[in-house]
């Protein structure tokens, strides 16, 4: 039986365990000054972070492209793996051309 860790009590506690360490930067302070071509790819049923986050992360990297995926997890590459690779690989083409 797959235990859901989306309660807000546990996203909260996920939050700080992300966030207690003081001298690490910050992702969103970083994203804005991150130029290169990302690739964003997400779960819509992702249980650990909100599949909002996506689009929140694609809105400050500049550069970006977002790609939602369904019937899959928090792990993409492992729950979609052939999919997440022919992904990337088009996604590699596309910025070298």
């Amino acid at each position: 039986m797959q235990q859901d860790v989306s309660t807000p009590v546990q996203n909260e506690k996920i939050w700080h365990a992300v966030n207690s360490f003081i001298d690490t930067p910050k992702l969103m302070t970083l994203v804005p000054e991150l130029e290169m071509p990302t690739l964003i790819i997400w779960c819509k049923e992702d249980r650990i972070f909100h599949v909002s986050s996506a689009g929140v992360l694609d809105a400050k990297l500049p550069n970006s492209s977002r790609k939602l995926l369904y019937e899959c997890g928090h792990l993409p590459m492992l729950d979609k793996a052939e999919l997440v690779a022919h992904l990337y690989l088009v996604f590699l083409h596309e910025i070298e051309h």
